[in-house]
């Protein structure tokens, strides 16, 4: 009997242990399953952020290359301006030159004109 109780004792504490370790088990597995399912959710979070990086980049590219595109057309645009700005310079220089020119014509137009009426009135 003596002999019997010892086991008993000893399978109470067996079943005791064992139903500890179920329970730890238990608490262990909730907290797995949970841990599982923030490493879950944090690494859909990782692709979702990698996927806006990779757009943010293909966009900051996109950008960089029309910010290129805009400087090379203003860079030509600030030659081509240069360049009429020059040729005005050379129009307005030939334009003042033609009416220095055609005011001398006039005047010695008109100075013929006036010769032109002094010999008409010698020869009366």
């Amino acid at each position: 009997a003596a002999s019997l109780e010892q086991e008993v004792v000893a399978a109470g504490k067996e079943a005791a242990r064992l139903r500890a370790e179920l329970e730890r088990e238990r608490v262990g597995g909730v907290a797995r399953l949970e841990h599982e399912r923030i490493v879950g959710a944090l690494q859909a979070d990782v692709a979702r952020l990698e996927g806006q990086l990779e757009e943010l980049g293909r966009r900051h590219e996109k950008t960089s290359a029309e910010v290129f595109q805009v400087q090379r057309e203003a860079l030509f645009m600030k030659s081509e301006r240069h360049a009429a700005e020059a040729q005005l310079a050379t129009a307005e220089q030939q334009l003042r030159g033609l009416r220095t020119e055609a005011e001398r014509a006039r005047q010695a137009q008109s100075r013929a004109q006036e010769a032109l009426d002094m010999a008409k009135e010698k020869d009366k």
